[in-house]
């Protein structure tokens, strides 16, 4: 009876299961190890797992069983197999979900790669698929732990393959997915200008380039970025627009950190209202003046003086402070008419009373033509 009971015991075991089981004595060649039966499991000492050279007695083993010697009723069983079967169940699990594994340097194979440990478990690494941003050198990459992705796996050759190229592009792709889902539209962070052109200006976003358009830089039209104001290396608040994945396109804004000044601009200067404002350019035509921040109005020529000069820069320059009186707004089109003039008396008003008809007055000819003389009498009034 007990006889059959330790040869049942004994039968319930199979080749290859995996048990864990406690070390209760070292003899001069193996282990004996409890795995919870009648007799001890014997474990030989070449067969402890890599990297595990000092074993003693209460210590718990994950071992798998290599025979059954069913007439003596001893079962052999093997640490380092069952090492190399979890070890490697584990990197295939790695391999088919696309997992990094960690893998260290230990040898080159010249004009190759490098044989790398992955804990424990050799794999070939091409040389090719180092990746950038590390030393090729071998006396740099010894014992050298690094990320890496396994491209290809046969259990059955014991051939792995691995690649820090692929693991590299692998987190390069998963950063710009976690960067992409967090530009919504409306969010505002702080990048860096990377460069200025005509069109734009280009802000590095958490490693990506996003466009800030001429046209979102501010609220007014400018033909270019002002080069006095954005420069490559400063850092910029922006606005998301659009963040679009597939083409790597990032568009931002400036401008829209604030308000449109443009929105109920007839109310803060309404026609015939005077108000002060700074000359900002001046052209043939005439010229501009801010009124605050991407606002200007136009003072056209023929409103900048009651005189009749020549060109709009005998009245004002660049940089000039002057009041202006409000003409007209188009909220729509964006257009402010100023006047200059109408801040100054208008000399004809009471002309006839400081030159009445028959009164000597000294005048400068302003011009001659076929059929007479023009004679400024004073600036404004010509005869």
């Amino acid at each position: 009876m007990e006889d059959a009971l330790d040869a049942s015991d004994v039968r319930l075991f199979s080749r290859g299961d995996t048990v864990t089981g406690t070390v209760v004595e070292e003899t001069e060649g193996e282990f004996l190890v409890d795995i919870g039966y009648k007799s001890e499991a014997l474990l030989p000492k070449g067969e402890l797992a890599p990297f595990h050279e000092v074993v003693g007695p209460g210590e718990e083993l994950e071992v798998i069983v290599t025979y059954i010697d069913e007439e003596n009723g001893t079962v052999f069983v093997s640490e380092r197999q069952a090492f190399f079967a979890k070890r490697y169940a584990e990197l295939e699990r790695a391999y088919r979900s696309g997992a990094p594994v960690k893998g260290k340097i230990v040898e080159e194979v010249k004009g190759a790669g490098y044989q790398v440990s992955l804990g424990g478990i050799r794999a070939f690494l091409p040389g090719s698929h180092l990746g950038k941003g590390i030393s090729t050198k071998f006396e740099r990459l010894k014992d050298k732990e690094i990320d890496l992705k396994i491209i290809e796996f046969s259990r059955r050759d014991r051939n792995i393959v691995v690649s820090r190229r692929e693991y590299l592009k692998d987190l390069e792709e998963k950063k710009k997915r976690e960067l992409f889902s967090s530009l919504t539209p409306g969010k505002v962070l702080e990048g860096k200008i990377k460069s200025v052109v005509d069109f734009g200006i280009f802000v590095d976003v958490g490693g990506y380039d996003g466009l800030v358009h001429r046209t979102e830089i501010c609220w007014k039209d400018i033909p270019v970025p002002p080069q006095d104001k954005y420069k490559p290396g400063q850092k910029v608040q922006v606005m998301v627009l659009e963040a679009d994945p597939e083409e790597e396109r990032i568009s931002l804004s400036i401008k829209r950190l604030r308000p449109d000044p443009w929105i109920g601009i007839a109310d803060r200067y309404p026609p015939g209202s005077r108000v002060t404002g700074r000359v900002v350019s001046v052209t043939d035509f005439g010229a501009f003046v801010e009124l605050e921040e991407d606002v200007e109005g136009l003072v056209h020529v023929s409103e900048l003086s009651w005189g009749f000069p020549k060109h709009p820069k005998e009245v004002v320059q660049e940089g000039d402070t002057v009041d202006v009186v409000v003409l007209g707004v188009d909220e729509k089109k964006k257009r402010i008419s100023l006047s200059l003039r109408r801040t100054l008396p208008d000399p004809w008003e009471d002309v006839e009373h400081r030159y009445p008809r028959g009164a000597l007055v000294e005048g400068k000819v302003t011009k001659i033509t076929e059929f007479g003389a023009f004679v400024e009498l004073e600036e404004g009034v010509e005869g």
